[in-house]
């Protein structure tokens, strides 16, 4: 449909991890993937071995999809954390972004890929 509709370049993203993605995608019209996490696991990647290790050992059915409330789904990684986030878009009677604004932060998002701790952030 995007390939249909846009008349730009665009780039498909979201659970590409090998090369089979990316030629389905480029044969659906995308112009490339953004294959974010699967590179986060490369030996070069700057960030703690233990997220690392998190990811590598994580299925599909360990994350969760946050933010629908405001039609900007994100699918994150199920913890303690995200759980939190869940519970405040669902009880939310103000349905105000800054509720769930914190539990969200890509600054404590960032801080997990120092300290290694996987519960800490999303």
């Amino acid at each position: 449909k995007a390939r249909q509709t846009l008349n730009v370049p665009f780039i498909a993203s979201g659970g590409f991890a090998d090369g089979q993605g990316l030629a389905a995608a480029l044969m659906l019209g995308a112009c490339g993937v953004n294959m974010g996490t699967r590179f986060l696991c490369t030996v070069e990647a700057p960030i703690h071995q233990n997220i690392k290790e998190a990811i590598v050992k994580a299925q599909e059915t360990d994350t969760a999809l946050v933010l629908r409330r405001w039609r900007n789904t994100i699918r994150l990684f199920k913890n303690q954390v995200v759980r939190d986030a869940l519970k405040v878009e669902k009880e939310s009677k103000t349905g105000e972004f800054s509720e769930i604004a914190p539990y969200v932060s890509g600054k404590r998002g960032k801080e997990v890929f120092i300290n290694g701790d996987p519960e800490y952030g999303v």
